[in-house]
């Protein structure tokens, strides 16, 4: 019995030992798997971290391009809008100038000094129309060149 016994505690013993052995085994592949696995996340999480701060800058140029370009676009509708007042005060003179001509020659006044004045004054405003508009073409210009020039420095 004594044999039996022995020879039955040598078994188990044995079975217990590779099953041991074995279990430390896969204790250190999970282990292994786990380490491996952390690193992926964190890499991963660094990862995301660079491409917040990335999206955040693009976010924040983009942010500065649109409040430039709505300055210029402001500074260009007062622009605008000071030719506007420009040419209705030119208009007025010139109407006001007629009825002064009107009067003094009584009906008889000299057309061809009214038309040619006329025609100095509709060549003034056609210039400086165009020249705001020459100024307005390039401002725009501007704001698109840089506005295209900051979206792509990151």
């Amino acid at each position: 019995m004594k044999r039996s016994d022995y020879k039955f505690k040598t078994e188990t013993k044995s079975k217990l030992e590779s099953k041991l052995k074995s279990l430390k085994d896969m204790n250190k592949i999970h282990k292994f798997e786990h380490d491996t696995l952390e690193e992926l996340v964190h890499k991963m999480e660094q990862e995301l971290e660079t491409k917040m701060y990335i999206k955040n800058d693009i976010e924040n140029i983009f942010n500065e391009c649109i409040n430039k370009k709505d300055e210029y676009l402001k500074d260009i509708t007062q622009e605008r809008i000071s030719v506007f007042k420009e040419r209705k005060k030119r208009q007025n003179q010139l109407q006001k100038l007629l009825l002064i001509m009107k009067q003094e020659n009584n009906k008889n006044y000299n057309i061809n000094y009214l038309k040619k004045y006329e025609s100095n004054l509709m060549n003034e405003i056609n210039s400086y129309k165009n020249y705001k508009d020459f100024e307005t073409k390039i401002a725009m210009d501007l704001i698109d060149d840089h506005s295209l020039n900051d979206l792509y420095v990151t």
